[in-house]
Formats: structure tokens, sequence, C-alpha cells
């Protein structure tokens, strides 16, 4: 069955708002029956699809070779690292199940819903099922199209908000979760050092933490220019690394003068703690926008490398409501206002991302 553009458009809105209303039913209101379908809801949606999203395309190309590989060739595949340990894993598995494709990408669905719910009901549990709902309308899209690398954001969500809030911080559960978060996606491995990043914040100084962050990124974004080129000589990366590669010197001026401007309105926002939060969460809330728009400004450099500036998006879903709670309007017109950002990016997503990335929504019957 494939949906028109309007009858898609029509059915993620009624997707959203149902997730939306079974989160604040489930997760607010304690409901577990209700709970229970705000996690199964993009799950069903995620994993019914056929031909919708890039990985759809891609990863039924490699069920299918799977389907008929010896095990000899498989473990080629991880050694050569043509494949992340866990879709190999995952797709051996499910090979031989029924309904072991719909299986494959549900499971893809439900790692990134489940994660990402635990990781804002340890932030703030009344606010999880706003902060869940606001998410996905980000999120959900980008599934489709990147579904380990959105699985593997969620998980490393829940870690980092283990890391920095939890008394308890479990190093070795989080270590764990983090190689798993790098079976998902290799990708991972280049946002590890920003886990460390928040808890050093949080020990220097508070009124100085935003010009060291300028400091810090607008010297990165000067030198990346120079640095680039010679890590391109020397071949220090792989070639599909390095093949995206790119140099765009006015536009880091630009960038630089972005940057300057972004972190000090973060942080005349974020510089008195108010509604409840505290200087703590602030300060790691300030820092890691700033680590977001670092990685974006290497995307004007590597659009590989760019593409880590989604792993952020979780965290600048709980900024935007840190800052939207300052406000003195109602609770309706907090959530109005919260909710206005998400919305957007979701229409620039149907907009943008049309010829079967997500629009026509359609299932195989």
């Amino acid at each position: 069955m494939i949906l028109t553009k309007a009858a898609s458009i029509a059915f993620y809105v009624l997707f959203f708002i149902l997730l939306g209303l079974f989160s604040y039913l489930g997760f607010y209101k304690k409901n577990k029956v209700f709970a229970v379908f705000a996690i199964l809801l993009p799950i069903l949606v995620a994993g019914f699809r056929f031909n919708v999203g890039t990985d759809y395309a891609a990863y039924s190309r490699m069920f299918d070779e799977i389907m008929n590989e010896t095990p000899n060739k498989i473990w080629s595949r991880f050694i050569t690292g043509g494949s992340e340990p866990f879709i190999l894993l995952l797709a051996v598995i499910c090979r031989n199940l029924l309904f072991g494709r719909w299986l494959f990408f549900a499971i893809f669905s439900f790692i990134t819903v489940f994660f990402l719910y635990k990781a804002f009901n340890k932030f703030d549990e009344k606010r999880s099922w706003l902060l869940y709902t606001a998410s996905l309308l980000i999120l959900f899209p980008l599934s489709l199209n990147a579904m380990r690398q959105t699985a593997a954001v969620a998980v490393v969500t829940y870690v980092l908000i283990s890391l920095v809030f939890d008394k308890d911080k479990k190093y070795l559960k989080n270590s764990l979760l983090t190689l798993f978060a790098i079976f998902l996606h290799y990708s991972t491995l280049l946002f590890l050092p920003v886990l460390i990043v928040p808890i050093l914040a949080m020990k220097l100084n508070y009124k100085r933490l935003s010009l060291y962050i300028i400091c810090a990124l607008g010297i990165a974004l000067i030198v990346l220019p120079i640095l680039m080129p010679i890590i391109v000589e020397l071949e220090l990366l792989p070639e599909k690394y390095t093949s995206t590669f790119m140099v765009y010197d006015s536009a880091t001026i630009s960038f630089d003068l972005m940057i300057i401007v972004v972190i000090s309105v973060l942080y005349y926002i974020t510089r008195k703690h108010l509604n409840g939060y505290s200087r703590k969460t602030n300060r790691v809330m300030l820092t890691m926008m700033a680590c977001g728009i670092f990685y974006s400004g290497l995307g004007l450099f590597s659009a590989y490398i760019g593409r880590m500036a989604d792993f952020f998006w979780p965290l600048n879903i709980i900024a935007l409501w840190v800052i939207v709670d300052r406000f003195k309007d109602s609770e309706t017109t907090k959530y109005i206002l919260f909710l206005l950002v998400p919305v957007l990016y979701f229409v620039a997503s149907c907009i943008i991302m049309g010829n079967n990335q997500i629009i026509p929504y359609q299932i195989l019957l």
C-alpha cells in the first residue's frame, strides 16, 4: 500500500498526535498500557515500512545477501570492517525468523525510542513525555535514513545523562553501553571525547566557562582549514573519510562569528538557575550545545564528520526546554513555544527528504 504525498503527511500528523497523547498518558500519568503504546507506536511505523528511507534499500540488499552467505563470508565482513558487529549478528539471527526483515528494522527503532525515553526520564521525570515527543519529531525521519546512527545517538545520550546527573555513575554499565553504541555505528568513536567534556566543565569557574568555549572553538575552526589538507596529504585517514574533506576559508570566519554570537546568547540565558534547574544543569547544557556547534563546524570541512552533529539533537531538545521553561508564561504556552522548533524541523524534513526518504510512506501488504 502506497500513500500519496498528502495522505503520507496526514498519516505522520496523526502519528505524532497519538505519540504525544500516549506519551503524556503513559509517562506523565503513569499508565503502563499507554506507556507501552508510546514505545510501540514508532516501532511499528518504522518496522512495517516498505522502501521508505535510504537505509531500507541498503539493508534490504545486505539482508538478502546474508541470507545466502556462508559463515566464512559473514566473518570476512566483520574482519574487514564492512559492517558493524551488531548489524551482522542481528541480520544472521533475523534471517531464520518469521517476519525477520520487519524484526530487523523494528529492533533498531526499539533501541532508539527506548533509550531516548530512559535518558529523558532520568533528566526530568515530569517532562520526559514532552522531551520524548519533541525529539522524535526531529529524529524519527532521520531514523528512517540513518537507523544505525540514530540508535547509537539514543544509547550515547542515555550514557551521557547517566554520567553527568547520576550520583552512582556505574562506570562498568555505561562503558558496556558505549561499546554497544560503537557496535551499532562506528561514528560513535568520534563522539567519545564529548562524554568527558561536561564533567570537566563542571569543575571550571562557571562565569569564565563561556569565554573558554568561545576561545577553544574559535581557535579550532581557524586551525582546521590548515590542518585538513595536511591530513589528506599524509593519508592519515581512510579514503572513505578524506574523500569528503572540503576547505571553505571564507565560511570559517563567518562560522567563528556565529559561534561567538550563539555562545554569548546561551551564556546570557543560562547564567542564572531558575525554575528548579541547577547551575549544574545549565552548565552541562551550555557546554554540550557548544560541542554541537563544534561538530557542525567540522561539517564545513568534512561532510562525514559533520553528521556527528546529529548526536546532539536530544541534548539540544533538553537545552531548548531549559530555556523555554524560564519564561513566565502558562504551561500550555510553554509547550506550544517549545514544540514549535521540532514541528518546523519536521515540516522541513518533509519538504527536503522526499523521494521515498520519508514520503510516500508505504508498507508491504
